[in-house]
């Protein structure tokens, strides 16, 4: 998610405004992935480490 934020910085002040719609519309799909794999989802270890 922050390297989405910086790649949005980054191509605003290069003036590189085209590529800031990818950007933006992949910005909501890390969101909900990270969502998914923290709450929704989590892996393995996590259960792993709770059994500990």
């Amino acid at each position: 998610m922050l390297l989405q934020i910086c790649a949005i910085i980054f191509h605003a002040t290069r003036g590189e405004f085209a590529a800031l719609p990818l950007n933006f519309i992949l910005l909501p799909l890390v969101a909900f992935i990270l969502w998914g794999r923290g709450k929704r989802a989590p892996s393995l270890e996590f259960y792993h480490e709770a059994l500990l």
